[in-house]
C-alpha cells in the first residue's frame, strides 16, 4: 500500500542490490530501513536521506514503535559525528513532518515528529538545509521547540520540492539547488515548471530573486527574515499560492491562518491553537478557508 513502509521489509535489499548496486548494495542502513548516507566527492560533507515513510500516518502500526529501523538513532549519531568532524550535511526526506495544509491532519505520527524537530533543532548549525517532497508543492516549513501559535524564532527550516506528477493539481515542476561543495552554503534554489500540455520547462522562479534576498546565501537568519514577512503580509498570498503550485488548476488560496499554522506548525494540536490564535486575532481581516486538493 502507498505510503506504509516496514523497516527489515526484503525490498529494501532487492533495491539495493539489483537496482542501485555501487550506491545503495554496501548501506547496511538503508537493507534495514531504506536510509543511507553519501559522501560528497571531494569534501567530507555529506548527503543523509531519510525514509520518512515509516513514520507516516498512513501506516497504523507505526504508532507503537519507537524507532523503526533505529533511523533516529543513526540520523542523531550522523549529526553528533558532523558536530564533532567539523562537517556540513544536506538532509533529504520524502514525506515532511507537520500538518497538510489541505487537509489539517498530522502527516506522521507525532511521537516522530517531535523527536525529528528536537534533532534538527539542536545540532542546526551543521544542517546547511533541509528538502522534502511528497506534497507537490513549492512551500517551505519553518521549525521551533517554541509554540507556533504564532512561531517567533526560526530555529531550522525545510525547502519544499514539487512534483514532475501533476496528480495533486500541481503543474509538473523540478528544482535545481547551488551551493558551495566545501562550504555547503546554498546560494539559491530555482524552480523549472511546465504546464500539464506542454511537455516544456522554464524558470518559475528562483528564491533569491523572487525574495529579494540581499545576501548571497540562504541561511538560517534569511529563513528567519522570510518567516517575518510572511507573517506581517509582506509577500502578496495569491502571489505565494501561484508560486507553491506553479499555475496549476488545483492553485486556489486559503486564509491567512490556514497558510501560516501549515508552514509552522508539526502536530494537529499545535496546529488548532495556531489557527485559533489567528481566528481570535485577525478575524476582521481574514477568513481560514480550507484549501481541497
Amino acid at each position: 500500500p502507498d505510503y506504509i513502509s516496514t523497516a527489515g521489509d526484503s525490498w529494501f535489499t532487492k533495491i539495493a542490490t539489483n537496482l542501485y548496486p555501487e550506491l545503495l548494495g554496501v548501506s547496511d542502513t538503508f537493507k534495514v530501513g531504506g536510509y543511507y548516507s553519501h559522501l560528497l566527492p571531494g569534501s567530507s560533507n555529506k548527503l543523509l536521506v531519510l525514509n520518512t515513510v515509516l513514520y507516516s500516518r498512513e501506516n497504523p502500526a507505526a504508532a507503537n514503535e519507537s524507532d523503526p529501523g533505529g533511523q533516529l538513532e543513526w540520523l542523531k549519531w550522523q549529526l553528533e559525528d558532523a558536530q564533532s568532524g567539523g562537517y556540513k550535511v544536506f538532509l533529504f526526506g520524502h514525506i515532511p513532518t507537520g500538518v497538510r495544509e489541505d487537509s489539517h491532519h498530522d502527516q506522521w505520527h507525532k511521537h516522530f515528529s517531535d523527536a525529528f524537530v528536537a534533532l534538527i533543532v539542536k545540532y542546526a548549525p551543521v544542517i546547511s538545509s533541509t528538502f522534502f517532497g511528497h506534497t507537490h508543492r513549492s512551500s517551505f516549513r519553518f521549525y521551533s521547540t517554541g509554540h507556533c501559535s504564532p512561531l517567533k524564532k526560526v530555529e531550522m527550516y525545510s525547502i519544499m520540492i514539487g512534483a514532475v506528477s501533476p496528480i495533486r493539481y500541481n503543474n509538473p515542476s523540478f528544482t535545481t539547488i547551488s551551493y558551495d561543495l566545501n562550504s555547503m552554503a546554498l546560494h539559491d534554489y530555482a524552480v523549472y515548471n511546465a504546464s500539464i500540455d506542454s511537455s516544456e520547462f522554464s524558470e518559475g522562479y528562483s528564491f533569491m530573486k523572487f525574495f529579494e534576498n540581499s545576501g548571497t546565501k540562504i541561511t538560517l537568519a534569511s529563513m528567519q527574515t522570510l518567516w517575518d514577512d510572511f507573517l506581517v503580509d509582506k509577500h502578496d498570498r495569491k502571489t505565494m499560492f501561484h508560486l507553491r503550485n506553479l499555475g496549476g488548476p488545483g492553485d486556489r488560496p486559503y486564509g491567512k491562518a490556514t497558510f501560516l499554522c501549515g508552514l509552522s506548525c508539526h502536530n494537529t494540536h499545535d496546529h488548532n491553537d495556531c489557527l485559533n490564535y489567528f481566528q481570535a486575532t485577525e478575524r476582521a481581516n481574514d477568513t481560514v478557508q480550507a484549501y481541497v486538493g
